[in-house]
C-alpha cells in the first residue's frame, strides 16, 4: 500500500518538460537569451559582459508556471519548484560553421527551436549588414528548415530579432519579409512567429516564452513532453 501511494504521489508531482533549442549564427546572442531567462526565473546567471563563445552546448531547465517565466527571487527558488506546471529543458548550441551541423542530432527529440539573428546594424557598413542578414537567413533554410522539413518534423518556430535595444536596427518588417520568403518554399506550414527582443535587457523576453509555451501545448499532441 505504502509503495502504491508513493507512486501516485511521485505521477501527480510530475510535470511535463520540453526541449528547446536556440540556434543561430555566432555572436548572435544566444547565450546572453539563455542568460537572461535564468535571470528572470531566480536563478545564477553569468554575467552578460563575460559570456564566451560557445564550443559546444549550454543547457538549462526553465521553470514556466501558468504560462510565463516563474519570476521568482533565488531565496524562494527551491520553495516554489512544486508551483512550477512546465519546465522548459533549453539547449544553447554553438553556432560556429563548423558546429552548425550537430544541430540536427537534436531535433528528434526538440519540441520547439528558438533562431537568434542580430538584427542590429551599428558601426556597421550596409552592404557587410546586408551580407550577414543573408548568411543568417540562409543558414536557418539550409541547416534548420530544409533538414526539418525533409524529416518531417512540423514543430513551432520562433524568430527573434535580438539587440534591439541598439540605436540603429533592422525593420521588423524587412526582417519577416526575409524569413517568410524561406518558409514559404517549406512543404509543412511550420507554426511560426518573428518577435523583436533584446536579450541584454530582457524587452520582449516574456511575450515571446509566451508565445513559445502556448505553441508547445497546443502541438502537444503531435509531440508529447516527457514527464519528470
Amino acid at each position: 500500500m505504502f509503495h502504491l501511494v508513493q507512486s501516485i504521489y511521485h505521477k501527480i508531482n510530475e510535470k511535463p518538460e520540453y526541449s528547446v533549442l536556440i540556434l543561430g549564427i555566432e555572436n548572435s546572442g544566444k547565450t546572453t537569451f539563455l542568460e537572461q531567462l535564468k535571470k528572470k526565473s531566480g536563478m545564477n546567471y553569468k554575467d552578460f559582459n563575460k559570456i564566451m563563445p560557445t564550443m559546444g552546448q549550454n543547457v538549462a531547465n526553465i521553470p514556466i508556471q501558468n504560462g510565463r517565466l516563474t519570476q521568482q527571487t533565488e531565496s524562494d527558488f527551491n520553495r516554489q519548484a512544486n508551483k512550477t506546471d512546465m519546465v522548459l529543458r533549453v539547449w544553447d548550441l554553438s553556432g560556429q560553421t563548423r558546429l552548425r551541423r550537430l544541430w540536427a542530432k537534436y531535433f528528434d527529440k526538440c519540441h520547439a527551436i528558438i533562431y537568434i539573428m542580430d538584427s542590429s546594424f551599428d558601426d556597421i557598413e550596409k552592404e557587410n549588414f546586408d551580407r550577414r542578414m543573408e548568411s543568417c537567413v540562409d543558414v536557418f533554410k539550409k541547416d534548420v528548415l530544409e533538414i526539418l522539413n525533409a524529416h518531417d518534423k512540423n514543430i513551432p518556430i520562433l524568430i527573434l530579432a535580438n539587440k534591439q535595444d541598439k540605436a540603429d536596427v533592422l525593420d521588423i518588417v524587412d526582417l519577416k519579409m526575409a524569413f517568410n520568403k524561406a518558409l514559404a518554399k517549406m512543404d509543412h506550414d511550420f507554426d511560426s512567429r518573428i518577435l523583436p527582443i533584446s536579450a541584454t535587457t530582457g524587452e520582449g523576453i516574456d511575450t515571446c516564452i509566451n508565445w513559445l509555451v502556448m505553441r508547445l501545448i497546443k502541438n502537444s499532441e503531435y509531440r508529447p513532453p516527457i514527464y519528470k
